[in-house]
């Protein structure tokens, strides 16, 4: 729960406020200092999921698809380490760069495991995924130009 609700509507938070999603969800309450119209947005699509499929399915859907971007996070670790050898580094990374590594591997490992043991799933969730790729980057060529404006 924690995850759906509390994570989703701050990535569409940042997405409208950088452009590259509704302007509007890239706002805050002034009341509340919360991204309002992110959290209801992310309300109806948990409802709209919720009378339109079976949980199980959904909870698969989600747990491969989180296994990706945990995975890419791993990398991003790794790269960022790498290109920005400088940076403040606040929360070290123990046994780095073994740990960042094998999370990398079991992350992946997840996902082709998923690919074998629920083939169908893993190829709708690959699906829905592989879809969001032209529409960023549609979204950022056609969409707002006044991206940075309210920042």
């Amino acid at each position: 729960m924690n995850l759906a609700l509390l994570s989703a509507p701050r990535v569409y938070y940042a997405m409208g406020a950088d452009g590259v999603f509704f302007k509007s969800l890239g706002r805050l309450s002034p009341r509340f200092q919360a991204p309002t119209a992110a959290i209801l947005l992310q309300g109806v699509l948990a409802s709209l999921f919720a009378v339109s499929n079976r949980y199980d399915e959904l909870v698969r859907y989600a747990v491969f698809a989180d296994w990706i971007f945990f995975a890419l996070a791993g990398i991003a670790l790794i790269v960022f380490r790498h290109t920005m050898p400088k940076a403040p580094r606040p929360r070290p990374a123990p046994l780095y760069p073994l740990s960042p590594i094998l999370f990398v591997i079991a992350g992946l490992g997840i996902v082709v495991n998923t690919f074998i043991a629920d083939w169908k799933n893993a190829r709708i969730g690959a699906l829905i995924i592989a879809a969001g790729v032209p529409v960023f980057f549609l979204w950022k060529r056609f969409g707002t130009r006044d991206q940075y404006r309210e920042r």
